[in-house]
């Protein structure tokens, strides 16, 4: 009996659904949605779901607010830099770096 481990990784969709049809193997993606749960969780956090998509700026950087992780409790929002490099920031600040 053989095992092995795949690690999907959803933004590669294309390149990995067609290395699983030649396996003969079928998968099924979860869509990214962390904006989505932004929009529908923003409220409980203290900010607006219109603020999806705002930037702030922290320690002369500029930032995006791309979405919500309800997991993580003391650092839900996630923002983006213009490198495009993902952080976790705590909402307390997002709502005040917005203000």
């Amino acid at each position: 009996m053989m095992t092995a481990t795949i690690t999907l990784d959803p933004s590669k969709h294309a390149a990995l659904e067609s290395a699983l049809a030649k396996l003969g193997l079928t998968a099924t993606f979860a869509m990214d949605t962390i904006g989505e749960d932004f929009k529908r969780l923003a409220t409980h956090y203290g900010l607006k779901p219109s603020d999806l998509g705002k930037t702030f700026t922290q320690r002369r950087s500029i930032f995006k607010v791309i979405g919500l992780v309800a997991s993580r409790p003391k650092y839900p929002i996630l923002v983006e830099n213009q490198k495009g490099k993902r952080y976790k920031f705590p909402a307390s600040k997002v709502k005040m770096l917005l203000a």
